[in-house]
């Protein structure tokens, strides 16, 4: 029987290969037959093949998705369940389109009915919606959507259950030396411990809105992904930098121990790059910088003494990157702080649902013909290697 990593290994290359045939059609190239006939066997084997998963046995000691190993390796490409390369989230426009549909589909449901023009019209009805994440395997070098985010930028592991364990490396001291025969070899010290951990729920709830608001679902896409879902995420980010892991809240970046400190230096671009320095002398490999709206602009237009801005190699606008990292810009962020994220220190757990979207009319919103949408999904911040993070002050104040 296939396990829950094997028939994932299989659900990510068919994902892949949708994404690489939806892409071309919308580049108006006409498919082949053959293509087609791929795209027919995709749209049914996609779905048979998440239902697997649901009930597949895990295949191992631990949770497939477990991090067991993840704070030790430092390869690229690697992930805990040994199948090669990450899952990054895509949560852009296309996602949110589908994310439109699935909502309007089965919003309509037997409630639909047709009318006389040969249209179909739609009676709004409570109830809920679960649609799945979106992922990309393209890492924080090629974040998808025109402005990449922190959530683009982490991996992404969904869980079974909603407690789990991952492992943490708080510090670590290698001791590998050369040794004659019969001397004792060195022992090195990797101060590995297990963490229990629970994903919490981040949600939201639209004010009461006119039932024929939502009659027509033409601008659903643009209400989920540009009010509470754009809510939802910004609070996601905010918890990932801020949360003080009280009560429900994650424990986020500003309250994890053991991370590195990079004071303000000469300006901006040689501080982030003494920051960058930090990981790599430690065999890191830096994987994005998150920084403040204000500063990213700061560091983006810095002139030189001839009054050019002052690109080139530290800083490339276009692509969005400083010393060859990625940026992203996060609003959470207050001016003068930034981060600098190495490789296989952080990860983001999620659940296997995805976005729920509830609607309905609770209380006297029936009488008065109102409705009510609830847009929620469940995450948690996995710090597994706290010495791999750089907190970065980009001014004397900060």
């Amino acid at each position: 029987m296939k396990t829950k990593v094997m028939l994932q290994a299989e659900l990510d290359t068919q994902l892949k290969r949708a994404r690489e045939l939806s892409e071309k059609a919308a580049s108006d190239v006409k498919l082949t037959l053959a293509e087609e006939a791929e795209v027919g066997a995709l749209v049914k084997s996609i779905p048979a093949l998440r239902r697997e998963i649901e009930v597949a046995p895990p295949g191992g000691a631990f949770e497939p998705d477990d991090p067991q190993l993840l704070a030790l390796r430092s390869g690229p490409g690697d992930r805990p369940d040994g199948v090669g390369g990450k899952s990054y989230l895509a949560l852009d426009d296309r996602w949110a389109a589908k994310a439109a549909a699935e909502i309007r589909g089965a919003l309509r449901g037997p409630q639909a009915f047709e009318t006389s023009t040969g249209g179909t019209k739609a009676i709004v009805a409570g109830g809920s919606v679960l649609t799945p994440l979106a992922y990309t395997p393209d890492g924080p070098a090629v974040l998808p959507g025109p402005v990449p985010t922190l959530l683009s930028a982490l991996p992404v592991v969904p869980r079974q259950s909603p407690t789990y364990r991952y492992l943490k490396q708080s510090t670590r001291d290698f001791q590998a030396a050369v040794v004659a025969a019969g001397d004792t070899k060195p022992t090195s010290t990797m101060s590995i411990a297990s963490v229990d951990a629970a994903l919490k729920v981040v949600a939201t709830l639209s004010e009461a809105l006119p039932e024929y608001l939502l009659a027509d679902f033409d601008g659903l896409s643009t209400f989920v992904q540009g009010q509470l879902l754009e809510a939802v995420q910004l609070a996601l980010q905010d918890e990932i930098l801020n949360g003080d892991g009280t009560g429900e809240h994650m424990l986020g970046l500003a309250h994890v121990s053991g991370v590195l400190e990079q004071t303000f230096g000469e300006d901006e671009i040689t501080t982030i790059a003494a920051a960058l320095s930090q990981l790599e002398g430690l065999g890191v490999r830096p994987s994005v910088v998150a920084l403040a709206a204000e500063d990213w602009l700061a560091v983006s237009t810095t002139r030189n003494s001839g009054g050019g801005f002052d690109l080139g190699s530290a800083v490339d606008a276009a692509t969005r990157k400083v010393w060859g990292t990625p940026v992203v810009v996060v609003p959470a962020l207050d001016a003068g702080e930034a981060w600098a994220i190495g490789e296989n220190s952080l990860q983001l757990s999620t659940d296997v649902q995805g976005i729920r979207v509830d609607i309905g009319a609770p209380g006297l919103l029936w009488e008065s013909n109102e409705i009510k949408m609830r847009v929620e999904g469940r995450w948690n911040l996995d710090v597994m290697r706290p010495g791999a993070l750089v907190k970065i002050s980009l001014s004397d104040e900060s």
